[in-house]
């Protein structure tokens, strides 16, 4: 079978759509079209009305399953790592922070009081690429960056 090449782009916004809601949502890309499937336990995906899922959408032979930030590492140890390089001296308190209810909003905060909101949000998207590309040819998707 001859696989698809994926836009980055395209990928991304799957990866997006899942990450706004792991829990209630999910993405699978047909490994014969490309053609994205979006599914939400709410009424509407980003482009209005969802098409229903395929019968076989949960068969890794035709679709890839998009992960979400937890399988890729993207949560708590992206932000440690985060602050072990760029907050050194904050290191201790992000750790705390990330013990509470309200973490990533205190974090963030944090991060606008320190001059940091710009630097984060240019790390996580380098690694949010890193980690999704990583994955991608891992699963044998051919991405077009």
């Amino acid at each position: 079978m001859t696989m698809p090449t994926i836009a980055y782009r395209v990928l991304e916004a799957a990866f997006d759509w899942v990450a706004s809601d792991p829990d209630e949502s999910e993405a699978y890309i047909s490994k014969t079209t490309g053609k994205v499937f979006y599914w939400t336990s709410f009424d509407a995906g980003p482009e209005g009305e969802l098409e229903e899922l395929p019968d076989d959408h949960a068969d890794e032979n035709l679709y890839w399953a998009i992960p979400d930030k937890r399988d890729l590492d993207l949560g708590k140890d992206l932000v440690l790592a985060f602050s072990r390089e760029y907050l050194p001296d904050h290191y201790d308190r992000v750790r705390d922070i990330f013990r509470q209810s309200g973490a990533y909003r205190n974090f963030k905060d944090l991060l606008e009081k320190l001059g940091f909101i710009e630097t984060w949000y240019d790390y996580e998207s380098a690694q949010t690429k890193a980690a999704l590309l990583k994955w991608a040819k891992e699963k044998g998707m051919v991405v077009d960056p």
